[in-house]
């Protein structure tokens, strides 16, 4: 298993404009990667928060959490928290494009659900 170290937390507001403050607050944590591996992680963070906003029931004053992790294997972990309901991926049935952009350029992602809260998350492996 993996060990990930925390290097930057973003609490973005849960409204159209999260999407964008999510970009900008964890590109400081990304500064050692190439520009083509910083812009898809931040593509897949935003559509992360993106559908957070859209589909957990959240609404200002609400926050998304927003975390980046890395590791000795010089991979990046983005957490996405919200306190929505969530959802298994499995049973996704009819995927937006922001799960399907996922699906195509993140190393492996995946859904936990604890304590009332809801973690999308994705692994980009350099």
């Amino acid at each position: 298993m993996d060990e990930w170290t925390a290097v930057e937390k973003v609490s973005v507001p849960a409204s159209a404009i999260g999407a964008s403050i999510a970009r900008a607050g964890i590109r400081p944590a990304l500064n050692d990667m190439s520009k083509p591996e910083r812009e898809i992680v931040e593509l897949l963070a935003a559509a992360l928060v993106t559908n957070a906003v859209r589909h957990s029931g959240m609404s200002e004053p609400d926050v998304v959490e927003v975390g980046v992790y890395r590791n000795d294997a010089r991979a990046v972990r983005i957490e996405v928290t919200d306190i929505g309901p969530g959802f298994a991926p499995a049973s996704v049935s009819h995927r937006g494009f922001g799960l399907q952009v996922l699906d195509l350029l993140a190393s492996r992602w995946g859904v936990d659900h604890e304590l009332g809260r809801t973690t999308v998350w994705f692994e980009l492996r350099r």
